[in-house]
């Protein structure tokens, strides 16, 4: 398996998959992984994407060795959550506070091997993390640039008014329609993307081997 070619474009949960909804999430991840591998400027002063983070680092630790720097593999996923909400309720008033979209991220175990990606829970790289909780600080700044978030960001919040509603048994004829009754309109979606490649050629000035960050 080629983790830099050709990738599968995979949904998960009932009806999401070929519908506008789900290109719309599939378009914002999409773009995010050519952000996060700096394929395409946010536009946003000042912000770093992972891959100049890391390779600051590296480069940084090129300068400072002897040459006996082995190469460096790592491999991280990075996906788009809803922020957790507050809720403050008033008789029947509802206010919803802090809300919004979220970056997270963990590392990887790829086995090349046997051509597999393995989660590993809990693990974090320091590079993606800083990446991530910027991207998460700064997200209205980004969208600003690049409006496919805003639209992430409007979907997501449509998400925690539902879930609200469900949780506060909220019983309106016309959402049980759309919930429960609407056909969703099928729209089209790429089955396979090309893969986002972050490697970068690197040599040392001493003993001139090649590392890959």
């Amino acid at each position: 398996r080629d983790f830099g070619g050709t990738q599968a474009v995979k949904f998960f949960g009932q009806h999401t998959g070929n519908s506008r909804f789900g290109f719309a999430l599939f378009d914002a991840d999409y773009q995010m992984k050519q952000l996060c591998a700096n394929k395409v400027p946010t536009g946003v002063p000042d912000f770093k994407s992972y891959f100049e983070l890391a390779m600051e680092d590296y480069e940084a630790e090129l300068k400072r060795c002897d040459g006996d720097v082995s190469p460096h593999e790592e491999s991280n996923r990075f996906w788009f959550y809803p922020r957790d909400p507050t809720f403050v309720k008033n008789g029947n008033d509802i206010t919803i506070r802090e809300y919004g979209v979220q970056l997270l991220t963990e590392k990887q175990l790829v086995d090349k091997t046997k051509g597999k990606i393995k989660s590993l829970r809990g693990k974090t790289n320091q590079h993606a993390v800083t990446f991530s909780k910027e991207f998460t600080r700064r997200y209205d700044e980004i969208a600003t640039i690049h409006p496919r978030y805003l639209r992430l960001k409007s979907l997501f919040n449509q998400v925690i008014i539902s879930k609200l509603m469900l949780y506060e048994h909220i019983d309106l004829k016309n959402v049980n329609y759309f919930l429960r009754e609407y056909r969703v309109p099928e729209y089209e979606i790429p089955h396979e993307v090309a893969g986002v490649d972050i490697s970068r050629e690197m040599s040392h000035g001493i003993t001139n081997p090649h590392y890959y960050g």
